[in-house]
């Protein structure tokens, strides 16, 4: 194992990162320079390691030790676990299961052309494809595999009620339409769309207490929006804030039911009194996964397939000693959203700062420059009246207001309605 420290020479900060609540990471060596595709971690402290055609590793004692559960060849892409015995791979675009913790292997002839599995509880296991679905009650005895005419998956997940949730589009309208979260609840036999997002989901995640959270990029110029649900879906908070201008990679849960979040350099934890992001502490360059074991220890997979752990547990980070943002730069919601003629934008500067602010529509393509000027300290004001930079009025729809300055940006939707 190489011991990895922040700037590679010993604990150093970065502005608003307290001593209180960084930590050092250390990287897991697997052999034969495994690169990592993706983690799973079970109820026993272990961790699970699928890679790019070079099987499927366990690593335990808290990342100092591994064994290889699935030998080179395999192209693991998803991995879950029912219990400490019981585990499901999808590799090489079939599905696999094992009962004794992974030293046999047994393939699901019935599941094909998968590459997402992941285990409910009772027996419950759904395996995805392009389009399509299979579903166990009975721990994969028997397979019905399920035709997706109304939407385009993206990837499953399923709550302790047996609920089923997927982020998707409206494949009839080329994914244009419709594009959000799906919910197939455990007594019904169709799908339900949960309400545009206008965007697709990346991560579809749900909490120990059964908080739904989601992560959508509009377009590739954006950052994603954040979203919490506390109702199974049915209504939606908007809970971008701490993280705006950023690409959250993503969101994991402790054992203490503490959320925390990944962008490709540093760790937040999610503050529910706030409703806002924090950054607790700088990471391994390129994270692109997060995942807890039972002690608490957290894994890192980065984009150049590496492992990373953190050498203490990461649980009851304390927030209030972090750097308050929102008092030094923040884009305040827009008022009133939705409009149908003039809407107001407000934000706030810890100092003299060159502003530039600009409206996109739902297709990234730039409306209107609103600003590009210099403003003082404090909070300042600004209107749109729902008109291009030709002076054109512009058609109802869903627009993107972007705020930027050399060392903040922030992005806010908005929706007109004529």
């Amino acid at each position: 194992m190489r011991l990895w420290l922040h700037c590679c020479i010993s604990l150093l900060f970065i502005t608003g990162v307290s001593a209180q609540s960084s930590w050092d990471f250390e990287e897991i060596d697997l052999p034969n320079d495994s690169a990592i595709y993706t983690l799973e971690s079970d109820a026993c402290g272990n961790i699970f390691a699928g890679t790019n055609g070079n099987g499927l590793f366990e690593i335990g004692n808290n990342g100092r030790l591994w064994r290889q559960l699935m030998p080179p060849g395999f192209d693991v892409r998803s991995i879950t676990t029912l219990n400490c015995d019981t585990l499901f791979s999808a590799a090489n675009y079939l599905l696999y299961r094992s009962f004794d913790a992974g030293l046999n292997w047994r393939r699901d002839e019935a599941v094909r052309h998968v590459t997402n599995v992941v285990a409910g509880i009772n027996g419950q296991v759904i395996a995805g494809g392009s389009g399509f679905y299979y579903l166990t009650e009975n721990t994969g005895a028997n397979w019905e595999r399920n035709h997706l005419s109304c939407f385009f998956p993206t990837r499953f997940t399923i709550n302790n009620n047996g609920d089923i949730f997927s982020g998707g589009c409206d494949q009839k309208l080329t994914c244009q339409a419709n594009q959000g979260v799906y919910r197939l609840l455990s007594e019904e036999e169709h799908w339900n769309f949960l309400g545009d997002l206008n965007g697709i989901p990346s991560i579809v995640k749900i909490s120990k207490q059964g908080h739904l959270y989601v992560t959508i990029s509009p377009y590739h110029i954006f950052p994603n929006f954040i979203y919490r649900s506390l109702d199974n879906g049915n209504s939606w908070q908007d809970i971008s804030h701490g993280v705006s201008g950023l690409y959250l990679r993503d969101i994991e849960f402790n054992s203490r039911g503490e959320t925390y979040g990944s962008s490709t350099s540093a760790i937040y934890r999610f503050d529910p009194d706030s409703l806002s992001w924090v950054e607790i502490a700088i990471g391994p360059s390129g994270m692109r996964q997060i995942v807890f074991n039972a002690h608490d220890i957290l894994f890192a997979a980065t984009s150049s397939g590496r492992i990373y752990r953190s050498l203490e547990p990461v649980v009851g980070i304390p927030l209030a000693a972090r750097r308050d943002l929102p008092m030094d730069f923040e884009l305040f919601p827009v008022y009133p959203n939705p409009f149908n003629s003039k809407t107001m934008i407000e934000f706030h500067l810890a100092e003299t700062e060159v502003v530039t602010i600009r409206l996109f529509n739902i297709s990234g393509q730039l409306v209107r420059e609103l600003s590009q000027k210099q403003y003082p300290s404090g909070r300042q004001m600004l209107s749109w009246d729902a008109t291009d930079d030709a002076g054109n009025p512009v058609s109802s729809g869903t627009y993107f207001i972007h705020l930027q300055t050399p060392q903040f940006n922030q992005t806010r939707k908005i929706i007109l309605a004529r």
